[in-house]
């Protein structure tokens, strides 16, 4: 768009804090004088009380990528540095989330604005129209399909069928944990210079936040995180597939990568996972593993750029748990439940802001769901307390998966409502039967009579409101009993 003031010889290159790529993105922008701005804007500061952790990977791992990449300017006031600047253009790379694109959308009446599809995601905008036009219907599936052959991953001697007949070996991904395992890797509290002035100053500045600042485990340069990758792919990743669905109270990460937290400010991109994926010989043994650790990156992590790409205006206002209206309690900020596997993932998210998918969805997520927790203050709360949280997936997938949410007219995000009783948790975990358990099944067929009109349409679902419905008036009153006493309790 043309300018409305007079233009200068200087290119601006604005940098966010979760664009922090590998500096040779940004050199190829260089044109004629230019000046690289890295923003710490109040979107990943202010915009919720975040977990401590969050804002000391930010503030770090900013002030490591200005002290080793030369000539980047750190500042909190854009509009400021453009008056005094005056540029002739603002480059960046496309910042995916919608708050921040409304205002470069503003910014681009001002200046002549460039924006640049992002390495953050494999597939670009266009990637995805072009995808979305050959969907009959919008599915994961479907899309992680298209995103293994475009990607030439895991397919049979180059052609476009899958290797070893089959798209995803999820079903051979469910195992609990054996008795005797142990943590693959302990992870070391990170001291370096640059951690250490971040924890300080999150402790000045944002000292009433959430979550405890002691535990900081995590990379904050693009050498250390690809050191992190290595390792989990030399360490972890032929057991991921097995373990990804297990819970423990003695394992805190087990197989999971912990690379969303890295991942999602850019210090790697998924170009670098595929490269050093397509390295590994795929076997019969190791296929399944592989091919669940690709899945989450080429389908669900780019899915859910497609989803909210399209998908979000109207995934964020159309509800399917209509009658879910309560309020966040306290004892989850307290992590005071009394359920003692959802206070042993709060206390891990307290400590790491971080717990693994199964941990947010069959865990936290559901039973925010089963008490009747409004949606915006799920989605709220998951995105103030976990490290890796940005719209672009929390808007996905606790909208669209967690909370069965639609992305047009009676057409769902999901093909199934995701939602467990007790069952599930023994199941997946070493937790034993206690009374916990008792108030997740009165909780959970609470929930399947408070919907069954719906749930009766949905073939997953149909049979757990006959279970209900078949059950006898004294063992019904007794659920309602149990369930009203434990709400006043939380509440």
């Amino acid at each position: 768009m043309a300018s409305n003031i007079k233009n200068s010889m200087l290119d601006i290159i604005l940098i966010y804090p979760h664009q922090l790529f590998d500096f040779s993105y940004f050199k190829k922008l260089i044109d004629i004088k230019t000046k690289i701005l890295l923003l710490e804007h109040d979107y990943f500061f202010t915009r919720y009380k975040f977990h401590k952790l969050k804002l000391v990977l930010h503030i770090a791992s900013m002030k490591y990528y200005c002290d080793n990449n030369d000539d980047i300017i750190l500042t909190k006031n854009l509009k400021k540095f453009l008056k005094e600047n005056n540029p002739r253009k603002i480059k960046l790379y496309n910042p995916v989330e919608n708050d921040l694109l409304d205002e470069i959308n503003k910014l681009a009446k001002i200046y002549d604005t460039e924006i640049y599809d992002t390495p953050y995601f494999l597939n670009s905008i266009d990637d995805n129209i072009e995808i979305k036009n050959k969907m009959k219907s919008i599915r994961h599936d479907v899309f992680y399909k298209y995103q293994r052959i475009k990607y030439d991953l895991l397919l049979d001697n180059n052609s476009e069928k899958p290797l070893f007949g089959k798209w995803s070996f999820d079903e051979l991904n469910r195992n609990k944990f054996p008795a005797n395992i142990t943590e693959p890797i302990e992870y070391k509290i990170n001291t370096d210079k640059y951690t250490k002035y971040a924890i300080k100053y999150v402790e000045k500045h944002y000292k009433d936040n959430y979550g405890e600042i002691k535990h900081f485990i995590y990379p904050i340069s693009r050498k250390s995180s690809l050191l992190w990758l290595k390792q989990f792919i030399k360490h972890k990743l032929l057991n991921f597939g097995e373990y990804e669905d297990a819970m423990s109270d003695k394992i805190k990460f087990g197989y999971h990568s912990l690379l969303s937290p890295i991942l999602n400010i850019g210090l790697i991109t998924p170009h670098d996972i595929i490269k050093l994926i397509k390295k590994i010989k795929i076997t019969k043994k190791n296929v399944a593993s592989i091919e669940g650790f690709v899945r989450q990156i080429i389908g669900w992590r780019e899915y859910n750029y497609f989803i909210y790409y399209f998908f979000r205006d109207y995934l964020e206002t159309n509800h399917f748990y209509t009658n879910n209206k309560r309020n966040l309690p306290n004892n989850i900020w307290n992590r005071n439940t009394n359920i003692i596997y959802i206070d042993d993932i709060l206390n891990k998210v307290h400590n790491y802001a971080y717990s693994h998918h199964i941990e947010r969805l069959m865990g936290i997520g559901n039973f925010l769901n089963l008490i009747g927790v409004k949606p915006e203050e799920i989605y709220k709360w998951f995105s103030t307390m976990y490290i890796d949280a940005y719209d672009v997936f929390m808007i996905p997938n606790v909208y669209g998966m967690l909370l069965y949410g639609y992305v047009s007219n009676n057409k769902h995000m999901m093909t199934k409502p995701y939602l467990c009783s007790s069952n599930y948790i023994i199941k997946m975990s070493n937790y034993k039967k206690d009374e916990w358990n008792e108030i997740i099944n009165a909780l959970y067929y609470e929930f399947i009579n408070l919907y069954k009109v719906k749930f009766k349409k949905i073939y997953s679902l149909a049979m757990m409101v006959k279970n209900y419905e078949n059950k006898d008036g004294k063992e019904l009153k007794q659920m309602k009993q149990i369930k009203n006493k434990y709400l006043t309790s939380l509440y």
